[in-house]
């Protein structure tokens, strides 16, 4: 590991454990178990680690923070350690690199949205795509998300300019297409797949409430949201404020 690598590594343990004790104490638990908490993410540890571990998880060592300085303090599970029950098989970000790493316990880190994880081909695919929507420059038609549910195809969300709040039938629903890709997709590529597919030229459905898909980039936040969020950090505010 390079400087930077490394005291990232340190910097990302340590908030990881720091937030595992704030994050046991009771009322902060009954602060994140609000459905209007602005907390998204956990970082849960358990020295049996009663809960298993999935290959793809995001882990911090518990234990070796401090006292190691590796890759892998934290790092992807990729699956069960051979030897050691209470071990894992760990992959260190952004590479192959593998360790069995036993006699620890580990901190799972969750709520971290998956696109700022993406490694190799679907970050680059990701950031093909980005310039693909610049190039193609649509109002009318924007991003809204970007799925990889089978290897090799990535599923592309595409929105109507503000959700079709403006227009005079309604709010719509994104439409969805398919992008094959490999590492040396290009953009010209991307965007003849997309044009294929209609996008600038297809219509949009009305929103029936069946759409589950991402919308990123379309975030609208109500002032009874806000209000509790506010109530549930466990701040009383007066009534005409309400």
């Amino acid at each position: 590991m390079n400087d930077r690598e490394r005291i990232l590594v340190n910097i990302c343990a340590a908030l990881a454990h720091e937030l595992s004790n704030l994050q046991s104490l009771p009322e902060v638990q009954r602060y994140m178990a609000n459905p209007h908490s602005l907390s998204r993410v956990r970082c849960d540890w358990s020295s049996f680690n009663r809960k298993p571990f999935e290959k793809g998880d995001l882990v911090a060592c518990f234990t070796s923070y401090g006292m190691q300085q590796n890759p892998h303090l934290v790092s992807f599970v990729e699956g069960p350690h051979p030897n050691d029950s209470s071990g894992l098989a760990l992959r260190a970000i952004g590479t192959n690199d593998i360790c069995n790493y036993g006699n620890e316990s580990f901190i799972r880190i969750s709520g971290i949205p998956e696109r700022l994880l993406w490694e190799g081909s679907k970050h680059e695919f990701a950031q093909k795509l980005s310039k693909a929507f610049r190039n193609l420059d649509d109002y009318g038609h924007r991003f809204r998300g970007l799925e990889f549910r089978e290897d090799g195809i990535a599923s592309v969300f595409v929105g109507e300019v503000f959700g079709g709040s403006l227009s005079k039938t309604g709010q719509t629903k994104p439409y969805e297409i398919k992008i094959k890709f490999t590492k040396r997709t290009t953009i010209k590529n991307i965007i003849s797949q997309m044009k294929e597919q209609g996008f600038g030229t297809r219509k949009f459905e009305l929103d029936d409430g069946t759409y589950a898909g991402p919308m990123q980039g379309l975030a609208s936040i109500k002032r009874d949201d806000l209000v509790k969020s506010i109530e549930a950090q466990g701040i009383e505010l007066k009534a005409e404020f309400k």
